[in-house]
């Protein structure tokens, strides 16, 4: 950290099913990857219940069923438009690819064993927990369960208790990871549980308590504010934009397409320092990972068929429209920054640049598909192709 301090005892730690799901079970991110680290370290010590592991190999089981089917569909209609491929050599294996349903699994229920045995989780059994003891509250409408008595939250309910139990035991209190609010309100029942709602928030907690120059970085984070957002706007208008199937009605020519996007306002919802490399004391590395809310308008051009015709001996649509517009859009994203400092000659920490911006850590938003929603046809109809310094800002 940056500036050692007494060493603190380890932390315990249960994660919740929901913090994989937002994760995207992606093992080998660099948040899984600093948990592991902490472990190693020993800083922290990680749980599991049994019901939450099975819950995960449940989640990864229809995930990967799911893919495979949305593959096998694609791959079918890429076949059918694409069959020309087969008269390629260096592309005719595009049309054999398969996504095997069974070897996607396996491949992904291996991630998870092996972030279990490199992290050293230990599964909690949840047989200690009194049946009797889970239907008090759940008729009494004590969280997990609320007024409404939900009856899927049982598993949680479980789950929560063996946990507490496990805290009991340890004599020690211990950091519950999760997203859910029911188990926010059950954390705050107990004397023993200690509700943090994401793995970011708990890096945070590590990071401050065990670095007093915290508020510091924090500063300099907001001295630099607007450096930050121009750095975050220019990667995210680089990234991938698409237009959907049904985008103009299904009237749009494939293809035709230009999409140019300007981002109109940059709302940072929520920050956390998860991670402090001071490898070169003089030079530390912040890592920020930051909830933003992206507003931005996508300016179109497209070729319409609606009132177009086809001609079957030239094979071509006459009369095509060329129809330009905008379309104002929001997106909620994750975004990882890394800032690099320097120590000035009084050794206070200073800001240097922006080391890395990295959006969509998790890989789980891709390419963002724009649909016709909202989409505000130009009035006039352009000449020619459609150029960025012809529409309008505003």
């Amino acid at each position: 950290m940056l500036e050692k301090t007494i060493k603190q005892p380890i932390r315990l730690v249960a994660l919740d099913t929901e913090v994989f799901v937002q994760a995207n079970f992606h093992f080998q991110s660099k948040t899984f990857q600093k948990l592991i680290k902490l472990v190693r370290d020993e800083i922290i010590y990680i749980y599991l219940t049994t019901i939450t592991h099975q819950e995960i190999c449940d989640h990864i089981h229809r995930e990967a069923k799911q893919s495979a089917s949305a593959f096998k569909t694609i791959h079918k209609d890429f076949r059918k438009q694409a069959k020309i491929i087969f008269n390629s050599c260096n592309f005719k294996n595009l049309l054999s690819l398969k996504l095997e349903e069974e070897v996607l699994l396996n491949e992904l229920k291996k991630q998870f064993s092996d972030f279990i045995n490199e992290s050293q989780i230990e599964i909690l059994s949840v047989e200690s927990v009194s049946p009797e003891y889970v239907f008090s509250k759940y008729f009494k409408s004590i969280p997990p369960f609320n007024q409404g008595k939900k009856k899927y939250e049982f598993p949680d309910a479980f789950a929560i208790a063996a946990i507490e139990i496990k805290a009991k035991l340890e004599n020690k209190k211990i950091y519950v990871i999760s997203g859910d609010k029911d188990w926010l309100e059950a954390c705050n029942q107990s004397d023993h549980l200690i509700y943090r709602e994401s793995i970011d928030k708990l890096l945070d907690d590590i990071v401050a308590q065990e670095g007093d120059e915290i508020h510091l970085c924090h500063k300099i984070f907001e001295d630099n504010l607007e450096v930050i957002k121009e750095e975050i706007s220019s990667i995210f208008i680089e990234g991938e934009f698409s237009l959907s199937d049904d985008f103009a009605y299904g009237y749009l020519e494939p293809g035709s397409e230009y999409i140019e996007v300007v981002v109109d306002l940059i709302n940072i919802i929520d920050k956390s320092i998860v991670d402090i490399n001071n490898e070169e004391v003089e030079f530390p590395i912040i890592t920020f990972e930051l909830k933003t809310d992206i507003s931005y308008t996508a300016h179109i051009s497209y070729d319409s068929t609606e009132y177009a015709f086809w001609d079957s001996e030239d094979h071509a649509y006459y009369n095509i429209k060329n129809v330009t517009g905008k379309s104002k859009q929001k997106i909620v994203i994750s975004v990882e920054l890394e800032i690099l400092l320097f120590r000035d000659e009084s050794h206070n920490l200073c800001f240097n640049a922006i080391e890395n911006v990295d959006l969509d850590t998790n890989g789980s938003i891709g390419t963002i598909v724009l649909v016709d929603e909202g989409f505000e046809e130009n009035p006039e109809e352009l000449d020619s192709c459609f150029s960025p310094d012809e529409y309008d800002d505003n």
